[in-house]
């Protein structure tokens, strides 16, 4: 293959970029400079973080870093720890959803704080979040009831009834849960595939039992991200670079 074709050119400004950013990572003061300037002054009763930190760079201390910052600024602190529910290979067994030992596919970050001392983490095979403070158990419980599984009665929905903030940390909107939280409200019709799935999961008293959810469809394409600039000239979205 010719080293100056696209994909050896990609290769090669990615390993650049981790190189630049290990040898340069972000410090302390700086990501709590980050914050400030987008007025993370705690207010809001809660805080849903999407992230990838190695978007942002090197931070120095990693996810611990992260959640000192965030903690010390908000009461609550929740993160999406979304996972396959499905078999990777057809014919294989359901794979069972394990609130404890289960990880999170969706980033070092949201495994980091399920795994903390004091996480809530509600019990959906899809779509499970964590949560650190005191509204944590009262956010996650009855996950694994609703059939809808960003809908009403999940921890999305009490976020919103909460007026939580969210902060993208790395990612764009695409990313943004809570749009689909709003797609179920407005019962838009390309939301879920046409019958339910069967999905498995390990229950409060440990037994393993098939619920049935709707999946969401992403063979609709969604064009969440180009909602920023409308949500940002009404000063609904701020933003910053670290």
């Amino acid at each position: 293959m010719n080293p100056s074709s696209s994909p050896w050119k990609n290769r090669i400004r990615k390993l650049a970029r981790a190189v630049r950013r290990s040898l340069h990572p972000i410090s302390d003061q700086k990501l709590q400079g980050a914050l400030d300037s987008l007025g993370t002054d705690g207010n809001a009763a809660a805080l849903l973080v999407h992230s990838s930190l190695s978007h942002c760079g090197a931070l120095r201390g990693g996810p611990e870093t992260l959640l000192r910052s965030l903690t010390s600024r908000y009461a609550n602190v929740a993160v999406p720890t979304h996972t396959q529910p499905l078999p990777k290979n057809p014919g294989d067994p359901i794979p069972i959803f394990d609130r404890d030992h289960t990880p999170s596919t969706v980033g070092l970050f949201s495994d980091y704080v399920r795994t903390r001392p004091g996480a809530h983490r509600s019990i959906h095979p899809s779509h499970s979040v964590a949560v650190l403070g005191p509204v944590g158990e009262m956010l996650c419980e009855g996950h694994e009831y609703s059939d809808r599984p960003c809908g009403p009665d999940t921890p999305y929905h009490a976020l919103v009834d909460l007026s939580a903030a969210v902060l993208m940390y790395g990612v764009p909107l695409t990313y943004y849960t809570l749009f689909h939280t709003a797609e179920d409200a407005a019962d838009v019709p390309y939301l879920y595939f046409p019958e339910r799935t069967p999905m498995r999961l390990r229950n409060e008293i440990g037994e393993v039992i098939t619920i049935q959810s709707w999946r969401q469809d992403w063979t609709k394409p969604r064009r969440f991200a180009e909602t920023e600039p409308e949500l940002e000239a009404a000063g609904l979205l701020k933003r910053t670079p670290l």
